[in-house]
C-alpha cells in the first residue's frame, strides 16, 4: 500500500532531527513503531473479520435450522458448457 524506501526514511529522520530537538528523536521513533504496530494489529482483526463474514456467507440455514449446501458458479460451470440448451439461450439473447 504505501511504498516507503531506505531514502525516504533517511530523509525524514534527517529533517526530524532538523525540526525537532535531538533528545526527542528516540521518544519519536519509538511512538511511531507503536503506532505502526496498533495499526497493523487493526488491519489483521479487519482481515480476520472479513475472512469470518466470508465464511459465513457461505452457509444457507433453511427455515428448519438446518444448514444447505452452497455451491459455486465453477462447481457448476462444467455442467453449463455440457447443456446444449445454453447456447440456444446465447443465441436469443444476441438477437
Amino acid at each position: 500500500m504505501f511504498d516507503i524506501g531506505w531514502t525516504e526514511i533517511v530523509i525524514i529522520i534527517i529533517v526530524s532531527c532538523l525540526v525537532l530537538d535531538l533528545k526527542d528523536v528516540p521518544k519519536i521513533i519509538k511512538e511511531l513503531k507503536r503506532f505502526i504496530k496498533h495499526c497493523n494489529d487493526f488491519i489483521a482483526e479487519i482481515k480476520q473479520v472479513f475472512t469470518d463474514l466470508e465464511q459465513e456467507t457461505n452457509k444457507i440455514i433453511d427455515l428448519d435450522g438446518n444448514e444447505q449446501i452452497t455451491y459455486d458458479l465453477s462447481d457448476i460451470m462444467p455442467d453449463l458448457k455440457k447443456d446444449k440448451n445454453l447456447d440456444e439461450v446465447k443465441k436469443s439473447k444476441n438477437k
